[in-house]
């Protein structure tokens, strides 16, 4: 009897629900069609979310736009958002440049952000930081998060203003207090490094750990640093796997680089040399030349994989054309001895010689060898 109780409690207050988002559609419609901008606002979000009437972001647009050409500004900021992201209407970046424009000038906080945004990135106008300077600092004093941050980043580069170490510690922290990722991530860089405030390895690790909590990668992978080198923190091999694992699987190269490192030595992890030789290869893809070296010296020595000399060679070339002395010297070898290639002296030369020009002793070595200036 209590189920059926339950189904029954559960099946009037659904009706209640449906009967009330009817109502409340049924009475924007009207007010909507008799010209009342706040009305034709709201039935957009009711077409948006499907409240009361089947979803149609065709409508959503319609309704907006309606309201939008009556100077609410609530309205021109969505339908510029419309137009930014194709939704109900053709994506169309000078269409929403210009509806935010319009919510912007009049005050309408978000709007202002957004058209920073277009300012900043050139998207629908010309590229103007200065003027995205000035509509971010509109947002941002206004509490808009993601225009504090943008803020902070502007006096950080020198983005349309000039550099100010103050202002830009003073906005990365009002974002951040707001749970802005981007701005947490930069905020931690600064006490990392001592960027425009006092070193505080602990204060970065706080802030990079928050923005790692919210799934941002780049700060997983800091995170993941502090943890082996004991910035701000013990050390602690097994959590600095556990956050590079998670940068790892967001794709940062670096962060597969040292998850590698991590299986081949067992450090933080049961070793496994083909979890190694995994992520390496990972990484290698996006041009990380230090896990492109792993990889030759892998493929050359066989070892977990089978020896492959050719392999081996073209993970260095790589590594080497991404500036890794070590590669260029094993380069020089292999074309000096005509493992993995034909003997090309000159090619040896070419690589001995980059390698020497970073510093590698064995490359100089080589070159007097051959008798040849380094």
């Amino acid at each position: 009897m209590k189920y059926y109780t339950s189904i029954l409690i559960f099946f009037l207050t659904v009706t209640a629900v449906l009967a009330q988002q009817t109502s409340d559609y049924n009475r924007f419609r009207q007010a909507a069609e008799a010209g009342n901008r706040q009305a034709q606002f709201n039935l957009g979000l009711c077409y948006l979310s499907g409240n009361g009437v089947e979803a149609d972001t065709v409508k959503t647009v319609y309704w907006w736009r309606q309201a939008a050409v009556q100077d609410f500004p609530p309205a021109q900021f969505n339908l510029g958002f419309c137009y930014a992201r194709g939704m109900g209407v053709k994506r169309n970046d000078n269409q929403a440049a210009y509806w935010y424009e319009k919510a912007a000038e009049q005050g309408y906080a978000r709007a202002q952000n957004s058209l920073g945004d277009c300012l900043f990135n050139g998207y629908g106008v010309e590229k103007n930081l200065p003027q995205a300077f000035l509509w971010y600092q509109k947002a941002a004093e206004q509490g808009v998060a993601l225009a504090q941050y943008q803020l902070g980043l502007c006096y950080d580069k020198g983005l349309g203003t000039a550099k100010n170490d103050r202002l830009k510690i003073y906005w990365y922290a009002k974002a951040a207090n707001q749970g802005n990722e981007l701005a947490r991530y930069n905020l931690a860089n600064c006490f990392y490094k001592g960027d425009g405030v006092k070193a505080n390895p602990a204060q970065a690790l706080r802030l990079y750990r928050l923005a790692a909590e919210q799934g941002y990668a780049r700060a997983q992978n800091l995170l993941g640093n502090c943890y082996a080198e004991g910035k701000g923190t013990l050390k602690s091999s097994s959590q600095a796997v556990l956050w590079w694992t998670k940068a790892a699987e967001q794709g940062i190269a670096s962060a597969q680089y040292k998850l590698g490192r991590s299986y081949e030595t067992g450090e933080g992890v049961y070793k496994d040399l083909r979890q190694a030789i995994f992520w390496w290869e990972k990484s290698a893809a996006q041009g990380h030349a230090e896990a492109a070296l792993m990889l030759g010296g892998y493929y050359y020595q066989g070892i977990v994989v089978e020896k492959n000399l050719q392999r081996a060679i073209a993970w260095w070339h790589r590594s080497a054309e991404a500036g890794n002395m070590s590669a260029q010297c094993n380069l020089g070898y292999c074309y000096e001895y005509g493992e993995g290639a034909e003997i090309n002296l000159t090619q040896a030369v070419h690589w001995y010689r980059r390698a020497a020009a970073q510093g590698s002793e064995e490359a100089k070595k080589q070159l007097e060898k051959l008798k040849i200036d380094n």
